[in-house]
């Protein structure tokens, strides 16, 4: 499954969309018998099961949470990525 989607700032681009659509088609095959996937938006990271359309509107108006992996540091999570909890109890992924 292509990840490149998950770079894009524009989270309303069309890429991006299409990158959340085939992501939640990927998630809802693998899930078994589920009707609900786990959320990966920045505010959710996971821990949260919900709906598709729930899903999709996570991640196109927050985000999707990700640590980026290259080759040159021998696939390890990219440095200096941290995530940040405000007063109002909102998180959001800092570089």
């Amino acid at each position: 499954m292509d990840k490149n989607w998950m770079t894009i700032k524009n989270r309303w681009s069309k890429q991006y969309k299409q990158g959340v659509e085939s992501f939640i088609e990927f998630a809802m095959a693998n899930s078994g018998a589920q009707a609900e996937i786990r959320c990966p938006c920045i505010d959710c990271l996971n821990s949260k099961t919900l709906g598709r359309e729930v899903v999709r509107i996570h991640l196109i108006l927050k985000g999707i949470f990700f640590l980026q992996t290259t080759g040159e540091d021998g696939g390890h999570a990219r440095r200096g990525v941290s995530i940040r909890m405000s007063a109002d109890g909102r998180r959001t992924l800092e570089e």
